[in-house]
């Protein structure tokens, strides 16, 4: 989930990262306690409820935790960031077919001209690339794919795969036809990506409301104690 989301931690390195604020921010508030003598039961508990909702599960009770919005929302987040990459690359394509069109380019030097017109995806270019110049053609679309992860990415991978065999009339056309496909598909990404942020906003709501829940609990059983302590007096 870490990898798809574009998250460049692991879940080791995550787990750690939050036991550590968890640590720290309590010895925070131990010593403020100590020294100022400052109550510290609400942002105690607080502190306790955002390690408990950062744990890194995705269901509780067959529902969708805070956590998993978040990264759903991150991933369909990173997914888009790759999309735009590859309309670039099928724009590039095009305008190569086009100037090329009477001295046709291998299919070393596209690949590694779409290549520079990528950041997100120019790690996954360059192992591409590698297994390419290696003849490994059909392994090298299918980690592509892999990859990239979206619908866009996999028709990218099987035009690509065509390089060798297209001229560049039918490379522009097969361009144009992919940029309509794209267009439909950036719709549906769109009405995604609303929905993906709904559900972070949903996600950050029922923290707020729980968190003063708890709060309010807290409160009215102090309160009930300290009676209770009183009327025994």
């Amino acid at each position: 989930m870490f990898e798809e989301s574009g998250i460049r931690v692991n879940a080791v390195q995550y787990q750690i990262g939050r036991y550590v604020v968890f640590v720290v921010w309590m010895f925070f508030l131990l010593i403020l306690q100590m020294k100022d003598g400052t109550a510290i039961q609400n942002q105690l508990l607080y502190v306790i409820i955002l390690f408990l909702i950062s744990a890194p599960k995705t269901h509780i009770f067959n529902r969708k935790t805070p956590f998993k919005m978040a990264i759903d929302f991150l991933t369909e987040n990173h997914r888009y960031k790759k999309n735009l990459e590859i309309y670039r690359a099928i724009s590039q394509l095009k305008n190569l077919a086009v100037i090329k069109q009477n001295k046709p380019p291998g299919s070393g030097f596209i690949l590694d001209q779409l290549r520079k017109f990528t950041k997100i995806m120019r790690p996954i270019f360059n192992r591409m690339i590698a297994m390419w110049s290696m003849g490994m053609r059909e392994e090298a679309c299918e980690y592509f794919k892999k990859a990239v992860g979206t619908k866009e990415g996999e028709e990218l991978a099987n035009i690509l795969y065509k390089l060798e065999v297209l001229n560049p009339i039918e490379l522009k056309g097969q361009m144009i036809l992919f940029q309509e496909i794209v267009k439909r598909e950036r719709e549906t990404q769109k009405m995604r990506r609303n929905q993906a942020k709904a559900y972070l906003i949903y996600a950050v709501v029922s923290i707020a409301s729980f968190a003063a829940l708890l709060n309010f609990l807290t409160v009215a059983f102090f309160i009930d104690m300290l009676e209770g302590m009183k009327t025994i007096n």
